[in-house]
């Protein structure tokens, strides 16, 4: 299963808000802005994904971010080409896994949405 990452955020903000590094979707919005050959003229960076949400609804930036996480629907995204396999962990003793039940799993992940607040 793949997550699709969106921007969020109004075309004309010219700031981009950031996860700290070490991020995985810090990682991806590099490799975006890098791809679209983007410089923002300022930047933030913040280690929380609520705090970058409600920045975002506030108008200070843009971001990148998964399109399973919400936001209001005032905010403008923008769908990307960057997509980011979800995996399903699991433990030794459940090593064996049915695989209709990991699919089961990964659909109903699929329908869920996250509100950040």
């Amino acid at each position: 299963m793949w997550d699709e990452m969106v921007v969020f955020g109004a075309a004309e903000n010219k700031t981009w808000i950031y996860r700290e590094k070490g991020s995985g979707i810090r990682d991806y919005m590099d490799q975006y802005l890098l791809m679209e050959n983007i410089q923002p003229e300022e930047k933030m960076i913040m280690n929380h994904n609520a705090m970058i949400h409600q920045a975002v609804e506030l108008g200070l930036g843009r971001t990148l971010q998964s399109k399973f996480v919400t936001h209001s629907k005032h905010v403008p995204q923008e769908k990307t080409s960057l997509n980011r396999p979800f995996y399903l962990i699991t433990s030794e003793q459940n090593r064996n896994l049915d695989v209709d039940l990991k699919e089961s799993i990964f659909q109903a992940f699929s329908r869920v949405k996250v509100k950040i607040s």
